[in-house]
């Protein structure tokens, strides 16, 4: 008899047993007669079954003599498989460790409903209520200059900088664009910002990936681009530089004979302003950031600056 059909079987005695013991709660007698009963139709199910198998069991005796020679061959492939399922197996359980390292237990970050939220935003939480320090100084002490010149907190964000599939935290500046901070081996840092405004600090993206850019759009005679791409570590991995020149013209705009040049290499005004296309400040992709909701996803509903606002002061970077 074929091992499922004894299992499926065996189910079906359990099942009929537990219906008894509900059906018939406080009659003990008759509980005990509904389990025979039961068992005793299944054995005979069993009993017909074996028959069968006993009946078919000469011809798959001729047949498995026949297919001997085949399943030795069969064999190693086999044996092979299941080495591979189980090295996929381990593989499986590997990743599965290293996904849900350092997530259990007592240690876990939970919001208010219980769930578990992304450790990165704790310490992004922690930070923005004062909780913490980067370079010596908290959130409110490094941006107070932003309360006391608009008489409103600093816009604060979150974005994957760094494409390393992990949220950054952005602090709008207003006079030279965002402050970046990364989360490295559970501890916050200063990865990218602004310095002054011949060096407005932004997101960029472009060509398939995302960049942090410094750029001088607002003095006279220039336009200067610097892009960084980074990769999880905080290393530059690659920059680009767009710029044009045109220190002569009276109404301060460029025109076709002004001197422009990506990454050092002098290329035409056409050529220049497809690159500036291809790389667009990121605005709409933003998330604000909300420090009594630290799940890490968007927060549609919420934003600490006006989005004309938003718009305004970044068209003047950008």
């Amino acid at each position: 008899m074929k091992k499922t059909n004894v299992l499926i079987l065996l189910g079906m005695l359990v099942a009929l047993s537990g219906c008894s013991n509900k059906s018939v709660v406080g009659n003990n007698e008759a509980a005990t007669k509904y389990d025979e009963e039961a068992k005793s139709v299944l054995e005979e199910v069993i009993d017909e079954n074996l028959s069968s198998d006993e009946n078919l069991s000469s011809d798959e005796n001729v047949s498995s003599d026949e297919n001997v020679s085949s399943d030795e061959n069969v064999s190693s492939d086999d044996k092979a498989s299941d080495k591979d399922k189980a090295d996929t197996e381990n593989s499986d359980e590997g990743n599965l460790n290293k996904e849900t390292k350092g997530v259990s237990g007592e240690n876990e970050n939970k919001d208010a409903d219980g769930m578990v939220v992304d450790d990165n935003y704790a310490i992004f939480k922690s930070y923005v209520n004062d909780e913490i320090k980067v370079n010596d100084k908290t959130f409110t002490e490094r941006f107070s200059y932003v309360k006391e010149d608009f008489d409103q907190d600093p816009a604060v964000y979150t974005y994957d900088v760094d494409e390393d599939g992990e949220d950054e935290l952005l602090v709008n500046t207003f006079y030279y664009g965002f402050d970046i901070f990364d989360v490295r081996d559970g501890e916050l840092y200063l990865l990218a910002w602004g310095d002054g405004t011949a060096a407005v600090c932004n997101v960029y993206a472009g060509d398939g990936h995302t960049y942090v850019g410094h750029s001088d759009f607002t003095h006279a005679g220039r336009q200067y681009l610097t892009l960084e791409r980074y990769d999880g570590t905080g290393q530059v991995v690659e920059t680009l530089e767009i710029n044009a020149e045109y220190w002569d013209e009276e109404d301060d705009t460029y025109k076709e004979d002004s001197d422009f040049s990506y990454n050092g290499q002098k290329i035409t005004m056409q050529e220049y302003e497809d690159y500036m296309n291809t790389y667009s400040a990121v605005i709409d992709e933003l998330k604000a950031f909300d420090a009594d909701n630290i799940s890490g996803e968007a927060m549609s509903d919420i934003d600490y600056v006006d989005k004309d606002t938003m718009l305004k002061m970044l068209s003047s970077f950008c």
